[in-house]
């Protein structure tokens, strides 16, 4: 597995609305930590993985994957990131390949709203702070 960026996402409100409270906007947001699936170590993996997400508090992991098939080390790496973000309750979110490969299962399974055609689809569905809820909700 591969680190690839972290974003931080946070609400700006404009207009009057944003004129009251600069500061409370600032401090607010989520961190998207996007990471590559490649690799043959679990272990590493889970080390990089933990690593990176002690050091935000409000944080979803974000697995990019490249190609539509899974080598069964990628299979593995991904088990193992869905087991730690279960245990460390971190949302977890899979942008790319086939969802088969990745749940085991069609696309409108129950882990749907775990998948994403790719990242930028990801991020189109966020909306921070409330307000209306997107088809894909995590």
């Amino acid at each position: 597995m591969e680190f690839i960026s972290r974003i931080s996402l946070r609400r700006h409100e404009m207009g009057e609305a944003g004129e009251d409270t600069p500061a409370q906007a600032q401090g607010q947001g989520q961190s998207l930590i996007i990471f590559r699936v490649l690799g043959k170590s679990p272990e590493r993996a889970l080390k990089l993985l933990r690593t990176e997400t002690a050091k935000e508090p409000d944080r979803i992991v974000v697995l990019a994957i490249a190609g539509k098939t899974l080598s069964e080390d990628e299979k593995r790496i991904c088990e193992v990131v869905m087991a730690e973000g279960m245990r460390q309750s971190i949302k977890t979110v899979f942008c790319g390949g086939d969802p088969e490969q990745i749940f085991g299962k069609l696309p409108v399974a129950s882990n749907a709203s775990r998948w994403f055609s790719n990242i930028p689809a990801f991020i189109s569905t966020l909306e921070i702070g409330g307000g209306r809820q997107t088809a894909n909700r995590l």
